[in-house]
């Protein structure tokens, strides 16, 4: 069990300029509907009914969408970052909310087709963490945004993650996760702290489904809205 979902939102979306011209990225128009409704689309299919949108200044446009798309059952909540200090810090916050317990990290930037169900696949992980990963090919090369390179067993256990350039062949990191403990306030420290839960043989890697687009890139987002009009 997960105690809920922290959706970190916070950040200034520098990636989307100059599409974004002041718009929140999350509200930016695919397939008729703003950005963050993938992602309610993929927590409504979870089960899951607590969740944690980090938000910062800005965003209030994010917030009444939420607000008013979200299906009654679940409890929406919101943290508010005042300064985009990363995303680790915008986990940390959100998970405050949450309390104690495993919980996910769903990254709004990636839409999974054709079911939005990425982050179900993630959450089918019973006990420890976990970490969404694709098989990188050259078409994803071109449009996936950072992502660390996992280098995994068999099995799926992850040994290591090593920060890397997209390579095909290779697993990279996305989408989603399930966390025991807050991440490193400081993002230059997350990949050792994933690294140490690694070493201990406690860190699941899980295929994220068909296909995964990373709409928080230019060209990510201009192959997404091909794909969905």
């Amino acid at each position: 069990m997960i105690s809920g979902v922290v959706v970190p939102c916070a950040g200034l979306g520098t990636r989307l300029e100059p599409l974004r011209a002041g718009t929140p990225k999350e509200m930016l128009p695919l397939g008729g509907l703003p950005l963050v409704h993938w992602a309610l689309r993929e927590i409504e299919a979870t089960g899951v009914d607590d969740v944690v949108w980090t938000i910062g200044p800005g965003k209030e446009p994010l917030r009444d969408y939420v607000e008013a798309a979200a299906p009654r059952r679940l409890r929406m909540r919101f943290a508010i970052q005042a300064e985009p200090t990363g995303v680790g810090a915008a986990v940390r916050l959100g998970r405050a909310l949450l309390g104690p317990g495993r919980f996910a990290v769903l990254y709004p930037d990636y839409v999974q087709l054709p079911g939005h169900a990425g982050l179900c696949a993630v959450l089918a992980v019973s006990e420890g963490c976990a970490i969404g990963l694709v098989r990188m090919d050259a078409g994803r090369a071109l449009r996936l945004g950072r992502t660390a390179r996992a280098i995994v067993t068999d099995d799926r256990r992850v040994e290591r993650l090593e920060a890397a350039a997209p390579e095909p062949g290779a697993w990279h990191t996305c989408f989603a996760e399930i966390r025991e403990t807050d991440p490193p306030a400081n993002d230059a420290h997350v990949l050792d702290a994933w690294n140490e839960i690694a070493a201990a043989g406690r860190l699941c890697g899980v295929e994220i489904p068909g296909e995964v687009l990373d709409v928080g890139t230019i060209a990510g987002y201009e192959d997404a809205r091909r794909r969905m009009g």
